[in-house]
């Protein structure tokens, strides 16, 4: 199945055959994309594996995220923290829905991000860096750079 999000045409790839046909034997016809401009003007086209073209350092990360984070024991090893971050975003998203207010989702699920991120890259706990469940230093100080949702026109706060 494709999609096509305005100019750009996405597949879509719904079961784990397809997924193994894809990336087990045409990676290559798949891994390169045009970056949106917005990637571009943030930086992320140079650093993401999602962006930059086929080459050395793009088979570098791939080659990280094989071996050590996507591995099965890495995975394995996770499961549980995983299970607690959707519980504890279901539990909000109830709560919210409870008591008839508006939910602000990247409250919970930015530090639940890094927590995910950061357990794949070693095994480290952003709500244990930062204390408070990740609540002691935002996202964005851990990313060390400013929101980019502003060259979004679309995600403005009105």
């Amino acid at each position: 199945m494709s999609l096509k999000l305005g100019g750009i045409t996405a597949v879509v790839i719904s079961s784990p055959e397809t997924a193994e046909t894809v990336f087990a034997k045409n990676d290559l016809l798949f891994s390169s994309r045009k970056a949106l401009m917005a990637i571009e003007i943030v930086g992320h086209s140079e650093l993401s594996m999602a962006w930059i073209p086929v080459g050395g350092q793009w088979r570098k990360l791939r080659k990280i995220c094989k071996e050590h984070m996507l591995s099965m024991a890495r995975l394995d090893a996770s499961r549980g923290l995983r299970k607690e971050k959707l519980d504890k975003l279901c539990e909000f998203m109830r709560a919210c829905s409870e008591s008839s207010r508006a939910m602000d989702i990247g409250d919970v699920v930015e530090p639940d991000l890094c927590d995910a991120l950061l357990v794949g890259l070693g095994d480290v706990r952003f709500g244990l860096v930062a204390g408070d469940e990740g609540r002691g230093l935002s996202p964005d100080e851990v990313r060390g750079e400013p929101e980019s949702h502003g060259l979004f026109s679309g995600f403005e706060a009105v």
